[in-house]
């Protein structure tokens, strides 16, 4: 018996989430540092991994297209990770550059230890990425803009998943002239 996710639901969990997250991030945090376990280590090398790809000049030089999307990693049953690809709202220029952009880390490798120490199996963790490269250039979403942070090679996505809080990429392309 598969499981489906309303998309409605999902659309709007995705973007109260980025709306707070955008929220929280001017506010200063002065919480005492916490120690973060082993699947939290994990998981932010992997994080950290893709926002170098993406926070990256040459991107910058080819797009000021804001790219409001979701990385979906999908694990099978045996905790293996099967597929790592960007929602259809992905600008394809974006998805193109991220592709191309060299890796400092084996992703695969560390999503599948992140996966084994959280015993995750059979499910989709689904990361909200919001790059925004010039502060500037205002894109509209409409609802089918919105649909499109659901699909994945064009196919509305099912099954279980964990929704990860954001990832925010903000820069000033034009080094802020």
């Amino acid at each position: 018996m598969r499981t489906y996710i309303n998309l409605k639901v999902v659309l709007t969990i995705c973007v109260s989430l980025l709306y707070a997250s955008l929220l929280s991030a001017q506010k200063k945090n002065k919480k005492a540092p916490t120690h973060k376990s082993y699947a939290d280590s994990l998981m932010g090398a992997f994080r950290n991994s893709v926002y170098g790809r993406i926070y990256n000049p040459a991107f910058w030089s080819k797009s000021y297209m804001p790219t409001l999307t979701i990385l979906k990693i999908s694990i099978n049953k045996n905790g293996k990770v099967t597929d790592i690809r960007f929602s259809d709202s992905a600008d394809t220029l974006f998805v193109k550059t991220f592709a191309n952009m060299p890796k400092r880390n084996d992703d695969l490798s560390t999503l599948e230890k992140y996966a084994l120490a959280k015993s995750y199996k059979d499910i989709s963790i689904l990361i909200p990425i919001n790059y925004e490269p010039n502060y500037r250039a205002h894109r509209s979403f409409d609802y089918n803009n919105l649909q499109l942070l659901m699909r994945f090679d064009k196919k509305e996505f099912e099954g279980k998943a964990l929704i990860s809080p954001p990832l925010l990429v903000g820069v000033v392309a034009d080094g802020g002239s």
